[in-house]
């Protein structure tokens, strides 16, 4: 993992969380901001930042604490989002976890909705439907995110062969559709 020291006012990050503009500094004055500037270690800078953000070194656990109680499907590896040594928030690892397991049981049912596997596609719909109640999903608004939203109209159209809106109109679930809607990749 490459680690790159910025200098930051630490002080600045616990204190303008949501803000654009740090706190006591005399902006007509350019070098009271650079006299502000000192080099923060990992650690420090790690500490300074809202408890929404996710590190790098707590990723892998977050991860596994949203996949808590959320049906995995065959061939599922989770390790190319849980690996990913990048700072993120609580909401876009939630849905990038969720996309990743979504389209996952996306592509199980693609391939059984050709076999025709009645049972087998009743076990898919169901660890889909599922997601309506997933934890990781349950706290993201729409303005944070229109996944869940995304997820659950797709989800419910499988259930009844209905059809999903784009920007063209109503148009059937197809891989294409469900790429285009949620991210996923084939």
């Amino acid at each position: 993992m490459i680690v790159r020291a910025y200098q930051v006012p630490v002080g600045w990050l616990r204190a303008t969380a949501g803000s654009t503009r740090p706190p006591s500094i005399d902006t007509s004055k350019p070098d009271s901001v650079l006299d502000a500037l000192r080099t923060a270690d990992v650690a420090e800078f790690d500490a300074a930042l809202p408890a929404s953000v996710v590190t790098p070194a707590q990723r892998s656990t977050v991860v596994d604490e949203m996949l808590k109680d959320v049906p995995i499907p065959p061939g599922f590896d989770i390790e190319p989002v849980a690996a990913e040594a990048v700072y993120t928030d609580r909401v876009a690892l939630a849905t990038a976890v969720a996309v990743h397991v979504s389209c996952g049981w996306l592509d199980e049912w693609f391939i059984v909705w050709e076999t025709e596997d009645a049972t087998e596609l009743d076990t898919i719909l169901d660890a889909l439907e599922s997601s309506h109640d997933w934890p990781m999903l349950a706290d993201i608004t729409p303005e944070q995110s229109g996944f869940p939203e995304q997820l659950g109209q797709i989800v419910d159209s499988l259930r009844t062969g209905g059809s999903v809106m784009t920007g063209a109109g109503p148009a059937p679930i197809t891989r294409d559709t469900a790429a285009q809607s949620l991210g996923c990749t084939w």
